[in-house]
């Protein structure tokens, strides 16, 4: 009877080890979904004054969908990585543009973001074999529609703004090849035209954006 408890326990002691080294295994490609929260704000900025003329900020919110994939390496405790991702949005907002700058004649100024994605780094060290805190930055781009009510068509429209993301994050990593992971990324976005209204000159919008992102990817 004890030589079965004896065995037993080497047993469990035995999967419990070859867990733990499949777990620390960071090496390799991996793919995933991510859900985000975005909340952030964005403004109105007069193309046809130098200097420009800017609207107040006005809230911008809500939530995405979508997928990323990456590639880790491991040496020692630390692990690096490349990761991109891409996601489809319905955060918008809406604003007056304030004293200084006004929205149209209906006073609303709006934003809609239909996409997001990024292209980051990844650097971070094993709290534990499975375990990792990272820190990542890179370049990130938005798919807008912005509009300024009660004008013509040519003060609304599509623009692609780009800019400079970075944040950090925990990452979890489990026996079956799938990690989970918590991140908080920051992104300001440069200055985009948005059409060729006021004279020919147009206006830009001035937009930024904090996302609260969780993830849920296989290791290949």
């Amino acid at each position: 009877m004890k030589r079965q408890i004896i065995k037993a326990i080497l047993f469990f002691t035995a999967l419990n080890t070859a867990a733990e080294v499949t777990a620390a295994d960071w090496n390799g490609y991996y793919g995933g979904i991510v859900v985000s929260s975005h909340t952030g704000h964005d403004a109105p900025v007069d193309g046809g004054n130098s200097p420009a003329v800017a609207g107040e900020d006005y809230p911008v919110s809500g939530t995405a969908l979508g997928l990323t994939f990456g590639r880790n390496w491991r040496s020692g405790n630390w692990v690096f990585g490349a990761e991109a991702d891409i996601s489809t949005s319905n955060a918008s907002g809406s604003g007056d543009g304030g004293p200084n700058w006004g929205c149209g004649v209906n006073n609303d100024c709006s934003t809609d973001i239909k996409s997001t994605a990024s292209l980051r780094a990844r650097a971070g060290i094993l709290l534990q074999e499975n375990i990792l805190s990272y820190i990542t930055a890179g370049v990130g781009s938005a798919r807008l529609y912005n509009e300024i009510d009660g004008h013509a068509a040519d003060w609304s429209g599509d623009t692609t703004a780009n800019g400079l993301t970075m944040g950090f994050g925990l990452e979890y990593q489990t026996a079956n090849r799938v990690n989970w992971k918590i991140e908080l990324l920051r992104t300001n976005y440069e200055d985009s035209r948005i059409s060729v209204g006021n004279g020919g000159t147009g206006y830009r919008n001035d937009l930024s954006l904090t996302e609260l992102r969780f993830g849920l990817n296989y290791r290949f």
